[in-house]
């Protein structure tokens, strides 16, 4: 009958587990992609940082936030066709590619963050822990998350120099 009571509290603990490893998993794997995309896209890189920047326009335009948002859409907008003309055909679908891996990835561990998120919210509901215990169990888990992945980006980088 005890060990009947505990089996709940064990398929939560689960849960909080797999979800925060459906987190890890697609960070370090972008990591990973981005990390070998990049090394590929390094000449476009260096040509794009040699490219002028316009001036930017002024803070004082957020008073009126519609103008200064189209300002910066124009900003934006210029700066691609600056950079567009300044990059080999090859070299922009490189950096396509990378934005289009980045933004993959990215639905792919926000969708799993939201899993991790109701795993870890049972996991409080099981034992009845008061809300800013999943706060902190919530927060702590990402930073977990972004410093092992972190950790082992740097830990490959080490190892191919």
């Amino acid at each position: 009958m005890a060990s009947s009571a505990r089996m709940p509290h064990l398929i939560h603990w689960c849960g909080f587990a797999g979800g925060w490893l459906l987190v890890i998993g697609p960070l370090q794997q972008s990591a990973l992609e981005l990390e070998s995309e990049i090394r590929e896209g390094i000449e476009a890189g260096r040509k794009l940082r040699a490219l002028p920047r316009g001036p930017s326009p002024s803070p004082w335009w957020w008073l009126l936030p519609p103008v200064a948002y189209v300002q910066r859409v124009r900003l934006r907008h210029q700066q691609r066709r600056v950079a567009r003309d300044a990059l080999e055909p090859d070299e922009i679908r490189r950096l396509e590619r990378i934005g289009d891996v980045a933004r993959a990835w990215a639905f792919v561990a926000g969708g799993a963050f939201l899993i991790a998120v109701t795993e870890t919210w049972s996991l409080r509901e099981s034992y009845g822990w008061d809300e800013w215990v999943f706060w902190v169990v919530l927060v702590l888990m990402a930073q977990l998350c972004a410093a092992l992945t972190t950790y082992r980006n740097r830990r490959d980088r080490k190892s191919v120099v």
